[in-house]
């Protein structure tokens, strides 16, 4: 047998040294980045997957326009009074003032007599003088912050302005009293038969013959110092002048004229017959026609042109169907306006003043209505008194009265009117203002005055 002892360890250990260098290689491989030449080299790594680059955020809506605030409302105020008319110590007046869009407080000034509650607030209280010997105006002012300041006028009614107090005065009767005028010192009233009465101071009255025949009077006016009378013989037109009221001197009129209803003394004289008959003169003597008043488009015809009035310069003269006519010479007549009522019928308008402001005319169931250029005319203002208004005359001092079928009323403005003498309310017809007095006439002998007192 041979001996192979050696031989085996030997080869054991060769299997060891194998196996151990083949577990080392791959580290060897690993430290030296890989394996040397010879086979092929590993695939390469891919290449990242690009970012995707992400899409732009959508642009965000522009923003809504900031809407414009609206501005706000402007302040406004306005003022009411209880009344107009105030008379010394009387009753206290009432003045509201009505705020919008403002928080302010409204304040109050008077310019004028009488004194006022409070200078600020909404509600104030005006108290008219204790006295007065003559008519005043007081001017309440009220004024908020970015509002128009609004005003108020108070018409003052002196106690001792003429047209407040009136006085009946008997005289003898001599029938229906148609007119009254002061001039040359002295009054004169005339009778609807041609009788009159005169009289130096409107206490003391004395009858006289008037005029002769059958003529009565309508009218009466003066011119210096000459009246002028006008009315009617039976259907025919009658005109005298005298500078007594007791001496009469008719008149040269042109054939055919009618029954004279109204007189205007103003640079020359001007008389108004039916139907729009004009006639005119220099001297109240001798009288010639003009041309007749023409119908407004759509108008009632013209009928009776009952008074009429000289102020400014210009004529104007009133009559039946609430006609009102206009002449800037007393010759050349525009055709009138017509004062019509609710219903549109023509109010017979019976007396025309021209207050030294305004013209104001006065008519059937308590027409009054206001002009100051003698053409435009105001709506109908509201009467004191109810019914037929017949005559109107003004104070030197601007006291307005008017006399009627119920009595008297006054007013210095034209627009509110006080009734007065309700005791001893008559028909009257005729008024006029002399001597520092009026003097009012009517129906059977009535006569009444007004004076003004110290």
């Amino acid at each position: 047998m041979s001996k192979n002892t050696g031989s085996s360890v030997s080869s054991d250990q060769s299997w060891l040294k194998l196996y151990a260098a083949v577990a080392v290689l791959p580290l060897a491989l690993a430290a030296c980045g890989g394996g040397g030449g010879g086979g092929d080299a590993p695939a390469p790594a891919p290449a990242p997957a690009p970012v995707p680059t992400p899409s732009p955020a959508p642009t965000p809506p522009a923003p809504a326009p900031t809407p414009t605030p609206a501005p706000a409302p402007s302040a406004s105020l306005s003022v009411a009074a209880s009344s107009t008319a105030a008379t010394p110590g009387g009753a206290a007046i009432t003045l509201t003032a009505t705020v919008t869009n403002s928080s302010a407080t409204p304040t109050w000034t008077l310019t004028g007599p009488g004194t006022l509650s409070a200078s600020s607030g909404t509600t104030v209280q005006y108290t008219p003088p204790a006295t007065a010997t003559a008519n005043a105006t007081a001017t309440i002012s009220v004024a908020l912050t970015g509002a128009t300041t609004q005003t108020v006028t108070i018409s003052v009614n002196g106690t001792g302005a003429a047209g407040l107090a009136w006085t009946n005065v008997p005289v003898t009767s001599i029938g229906d009293l148609a007119a009254v005028d002061y001039a040359n010192s002295r009054w004169v009233a005339l009778g609807a038969s041609g009788a009159a009465l005169t009289s130096t101071d409107g206490v003391t009255w004395t009858s006289a013959t008037g005029f002769s025949g059958t003529a009565g009077a309508r009218v009466l006016a003066h011119s210096g110092n000459t009246f002028v009378a006008a009315g009617q013989t039976g259907l025919s037109g009658f005109i005298a002048t005298s500078t007594n009221g007791t001496t009469w001197t008719p008149a040269s009129l042109p054939a055919g004229t009618g029954i004279i209803y109204g007189l205007i003394a103003g640079a020359h004289w001007i008389a108004f017959g039916d139907v729009g008959h004009v006639y005119s003169s220099t001297d109240g003597s001798t009288w010639s026609s003009l041309t007749t008043l023409g119908t407004p488009t759509g108008a009632p015809p013209v009928g009776a042109m009952t008074a009429g009035a000289y102020g400014n310069g210009n004529y104007v003269a009133v009559g039946t169907n609430g006609y009102i006519a206009f002449s800037a010479d007393g010759v050349a007549w525009q055709d009138g306006v017509v004062v019509m009522d609710s219903s549109n019928h023509g109010i017979n308008m019976n007396g025309i003043t021209w207050t030294g402001t305004q013209f104001v005319a006065v008519g059937d169931n308590g027409a009054i209505t206001t002009s100051t250029n003698g053409t435009s005319w105001s709506a109908l203002r509201t009467s004191a008194i109810s019914g037929t208004l017949n005559a109107v005359a003004t104070s030197t001092s601007g006291e307005i009265v008017i006399v009627g079928a119920n009595g008297i009323e006054t007013s210095t403005d034209g627009i509110t009117w006080v009734s007065r003498d309700p005791a001893g309310a008559a028909d009257l017809v005729a008024v006029a203002f002399g001597n520092n007095e009026f003097v009012a006439v009517g129906q059977a002998s009535a006569l009444k005055t007004s004076v003004v007192t110290p």
